[in-house]
């Protein structure tokens, strides 16, 4: 089974319409059906609520909507996990320093590093992202 990596940039698409949020979508439905299984780091979760409470301080959305969007990112990462369709991956301090050559080497932020080896560590053979030099620094 193919394992596809969503960095957050992908992943907060599902819970916060967006361009390219149908593709997303439409990856987490053949997750569902168990066509193919997600990986993501963990620290996509906090990143995601992270950029859905950005959006509702430049007073894109209300509070109810991003009340809303963030009780369900949980609910349904914990539902996906659970039934074994979704990986997340921990963010552990090995994790942590094993990612810090992609900083150096890949000139990527400390997160998009995490987000590299967390696909790495995965076995992941599709990266999805929208940051367009995390995809460079991926597809190297």
């Amino acid at each position: 089974m193919k394992r596809i990596y969503l960095d957050t940039s992908a992943y907060v698409k599902h819970f916060s319409p967006e361009p390219s949020s149908e593709a997303v979508d439409k990856l987490l439905e053949l997750c569902e059906e168990g066509r193919v299984s997600i990986v993501m780091s963990y620290w996509a979760i906090n990143e995601a609520i992270a950029a859905l409470d950005r959006k509702f301080r430049r007073r894109e959305t209300t509070l109810q909507e991003r009340n809303q969007a963030i009780a369900t990112i949980l609910a349904e990462t914990s539902r996906l996990a659970a039934e074994g369709k979704l990986v997340i991956i921990p963010v552990t301090q090995e994790n942590v320093s094993n990612s810090l050559r992609y900083v150096v080497e890949k000139h990527l932020s400390a997160g998009d590093a995490l987000h590299l080896f967390s696909a790495i560590l995965g076995l992941c053979s599709i990266f999805v992202a929208t940051d367009q030099f995390l995809l460079k620094a991926a597809k190297e």
